[in-house]
């Protein structure tokens, strides 16, 4: 049985006219072009990664180190010859196997965060897809989303593994970051307000469909990024009406 199904047993009837608007999920594998084209993304914002403290993954190959220590002067760079380089001696369809298959297996538990999205939604304003895109990456930081298509990029290993111990998290936290993208360029908060706001509603919200989550700043996995003067101003009403407490927050610490 699958999730909308589950859920419309378990729903009254106006509750049941809202499963049609569940997002679907896609789960697939970067293409050769998709690939090289993320991975040039990458190696533009190196100084970016570096600056706010995100390791990130490039090809092992000496050409491509070479690219991050011009980044981002790529002045005289032959793409045409890079992109043939990659495509014909780097791109691995193989690679991402075991990764998809990991995802698959927790497809039901990210699906199921789906109606709280709905209901953030209602509350305040989130905003909700009508697909989430999911596409695995060898490359980058851990987690990358697009805020135009709703598009989700997302580092895994060959073995399967991610940065983050459990593979539903990186999902989840990033289609909440996509959720509340205008609310953060709306108050303007920093890349570590939002990110802390972000990790907030993934374990008071989700709690149950993010085991062991924790903050970026408390896990020894990812990067310490998260502004911790977030925290007295986020409580579960903020699940209510999250704008409440953004606006006690710049009260508090105004912008420019």
């Amino acid at each position: 049985m699958d999730t909308k199904s589950e859920l419309q047993q378990q729903l009254t009837p106006a509750e049941r006219k809202e499963l049609i608007a569940l997002p679907a999920l896609v789960i697939r594998p970067h293409t050769a072009e998709e690939e090289f084209e993320y991975l040039r993304y990458v190696l533009d914002n190196v100084s970016f990664s570096r600056q706010h403290g995100y390791s990130f993954e490039i090809p092992d190959n000496h050409e491509f180190k070479k690219l991050a220590e011009l980044s981002p002067n790529f002045d005289g760079v032959d793409w045409d010859h890079t992109k043939s380089l990659f495509k014909d001696q780097l791109y691995d369809p193989s690679f991402y196997n075991a990764g998809l298959q990991a995802l698959e297996n927790e497809r039901p538990r990210i699906e199921k965060a789906f109606p709280s999205f709905l209901q953030f939604n209602k509350n305040w304003g989130f905003k909700v897809y009508p697909m989430y895109d999911l596409a695995l990456t060898r490359y980058g930081r851990g987690g990358t989303s697009y805020e135009d298509t709703g598009k989700i990029i997302m580092l895994t290993r060959r073995d399967g593994t991610f940065k983050r111990k459990h593979p539903s998290h990186t999902p989840i936290h990033e289609m909440v970051e996509l959720g509340i993208k205008q609310l953060a360029l709306q108050y303007k908060l920093t890349q570590g307000e939002r990110e802390r706001f972000v990790d907030h509603l993934c374990i008071s919200g989700l709690g149950d469909l993010v085991p062991e989550y924790k903050f970026q700043t408390d896990d020894p996995d990812l990067s310490q990024v998260g502004d911790k003067n977030v925290d007295p101003f986020f409580s579960d009403k903020s699940l209510i009406n999250l704008t409440d407490a953004l606006n006690k927050y710049v009260s508090r610490y105004p912008r420019e």
